[in-house]
């Protein structure tokens, strides 16, 4: 009988075909594996044991609305724009949400030859400024100031007007406010127009011409007349001598720095304006006289408060009070400096019972610069102590220069006078 292998021997021999199959063939077979049938990395992962790593949406997005509401509210301007850029999803839920209101928007619409320039500008109650722009970039923004562009909300193929008013939709919601301004500068009729006849952008409270823009631009703004609406017109903003536009004094507050092409009839067609400012005009003393005779004569009201620069050097106060019965502040500061105050004027006729004294004038001169207030019998507190006196003198025998001498020491009690000098 042949001797066997022993048990032991058969037993070793079968441990070592077992590690040579897990150490060596095992190690083969996956790296054949591996070559021929590649695996993802998730699946790896997951044949790991390891659970599948899904990305997290922006953690904003899972804020109920008032907490949300409240970290928006306390956010940058910068730091709002840019998370409502960062999705789509999360910019409607800003847009959705009650936001603090800034103090105002202004466009700003100009072509300095590189291209249009169309701004917006945000402000706030700190003097500050945020700036979005949509255009070109405009070469006189100072250096201090960032220029932010948004081409997520742009398009490409598309004019640069049409893309401000998208851009302005999603502003006008991100950072919201009661006050739309327009700030005009050398630009075509044709944008100009397009601006004006925006539905985004005509709620528009005042306009500010900066340059020379064509005389139909100039007809164009003056046409959009409303209630409210401010004009102004700056030093760069040039008129034709003989320039003309029925709508040119019906805004509610109004300023020309070059205003020679203003005449009477200009100035006696207005109607419910509350200020309006002249610098450079041809207009003479016996001009403004006539204005402000009619401004108390109207039963309308014409103009509460006019400041004119007249064309001479010097005032001919002659002139300029023809027709009136005034009180002069005798205030030796006030003359020293070449000021005149004129207390209160009143019209000859309304003191003879022949004419309106429901309303009365009060008036400053320096150099050649009249300013004007029309005040009504309701208005003027102590500037009503002094129109009561003179109506009190009405029937006082004597001359006009008598009765002034009495308003006169009826002002010379220094409390009132006090009160008369620092309004």
């Amino acid at each position: 009988m042949d001797p066997g292998f022993p048990p032991s021997a058969v037993f070793s021999a079968a441990l070592t075909i077992v590690f040579l199959f897990f150490a060596i063939i095992v190690p083969c077979l996956q790296h054949f594996r591996n070559v021929f049938f590649p695996q993802t990395k998730e699946k790896k992962l997951k044949n790991r044991g390891h659970k599948k790593t899904k990305k997290s949406p922006f953690p904003l997005q899972k804020l109920p609305a008032l907490p949300l509401e409240l970290i928006a509210s306390l956010m940058e301007k910068e730091e709002r724009l840019c998370t409502a850029l960062t999705s789509t999803k999360t910019e409607n839920m800003l847009m959705s949400l009650w936001l603090p209101r800034v103090t105002g928007h202004t466009i700003l619409i100009c072509d300095q030859g590189n291209g249009l320039v169309a701004d917006i500008i945000i402000g706030d109650e700190n003097q500050s400024y945020f700036v979005v722009g949509c255009g070109a970039y405009d070469q006189r923004t100072p250096d201090h100031i960032r220029v932010w562009t948004v081409p997520k909300w742009c398009t490409t193929n598309r004019s640069t007007i049409y893309n401000t008013r998208m851009v302005y939709n999603k502003i006008a919601k991100l950072f919201p406010t009661d006050r739309l301004d327009l700030c005009i500068g050398r630009a075509k009729t044709r944008h100009i127009e397009r601006i004006l006849s925006a539905s985004e952008f005509e709620k528009w409270r005042m306009a500010s011409v900066k340059e020379r823009i064509e005389k139909t631009a100039m007809d164009l703004i003056m046409s959009n007349v409303k209630t409210g609406r401010t004009l102004t017109c700056a030093r760069d903003a040039q008129f034709p001598v003989n320039y003309h536009h029925d709508k040119a004094f019906c805004f509610e507050e109004c300023e020309y720095y070059n205003a020679h092409w203003v005449r009477l009839h200009h100035l006696l067609s207005m109607k419910r304006v509350r200020k309006v400012t002249l610098v450079h005009t041809n207009l003479t003393p016996r001009d403004l006289n006539f204005f402000i005779r009619h401004c108390i004569q109207s039963e309308g009201q014409v103009c509460y408060s006019a400041n004119i620069i007249l064309a001479d050097i010097g005032v001919d106060m002659d002139a300029l009070m023809y027709g009136f019965l005034y009180v002069e502040d005798s205030n030796l500061a006030l003359i020293m400096k070449g000021m005149v105050r004129v207390l209160c004027a009143i019209l000859k006729t309304a003191m003879n019972g022949d004419g309106n004294d429901s309303r009365f004038a009060y008036i400053c001169v320096a150099g050649s610069q009249v300013f004007c207030r029309i005040y009504h019998q309701d208005e003027g507190a102590e500037y009503m102590n002094v129109l009561e006196a003179m109506k009190a003198r009405r029937n006082l025998n004597g001359s006009n220069s008598a009765m002034k001498k009495a308003i006169e020491e009826f002002v010379q009690d220094p409390e009132r006078r006090y009160s008369l000098t620092m309004e």
